[in-house]
């Protein structure tokens, strides 16, 4: 699993035994025996900090790249530092950052010229439905069915993931 990542630091020019750990560490996979020899979380976070921009810089000199950031409302104080100079910092050009976050969530950096914010609503009842018969694999689904889904999810696609799957699960 570290090939990829190794190999993307020789190409960016980056390669050493400490970044590929650092890289290692952040995609959450074990980094290789004493690459973080020494490293606190803090020193961590900071070396992580010099990295990950500089590699999306490379990266993006051969074209166009895209971070995908999930579930933004969960990171931490030195990460919300660290999305917040990629996303305003035009330095880094072709980079298209995309993010999903609770609509409670407003950092900073929303505000940005470059951002642009695109709001989900809710699944539509023929957009249920049809999630429900894939889900189920079947054609023809009961409305009380339906609708229990609607209305325990309020339209929320992993809410009714998670309906579902539970559902499923429970009648096998």
């Amino acid at each position: 699993m570290a090939q990829k990542p190794e190999g993307e630091l020789h190409h960016a020019g980056l390669y050493s035994t400490q970044n590929l750990g650092l890289l290692l560490n952040l995609l959450g996979l074990k980094p290789p025996d004493g690459a973080l020899g020494g490293f606190d979380g803090v020193l961590t976070g900071l070396r992580t900090g010099d990295l990950l921009p500089a590699l999306l810089q490379a990266q993006c000199r051969n074209g166009p790249v895209i971070l995908r950031l999930e579930d933004i409302h969960w990171i931490d104080t030195g990460t919300a530092a660290l999305v917040r100079m990629l996303v305003c910092d035009a330095q880094i050009a072709d980079l298209l950052v995309v993010q999903t976050l609770r609509p409670e969530y407003c950092p900073d950096w929303l505000d940005g010229p470059r951002v642009t914010t695109l709001a989900l609503g809710p699944l539509a009842d023929a957009e249920i439905a049809a999630l429900v018969q894939e889900r189920l694999a079947a054609s023809d689904l009961p409305g009380d069915l339906l609708a229990t889904v609607k209305e325990r999810s309020g339209g929320n696609p992993l809410s009714c993931e998670k309906i579902l799957s539970y559902g499923f699960s429970m009648a096998h």
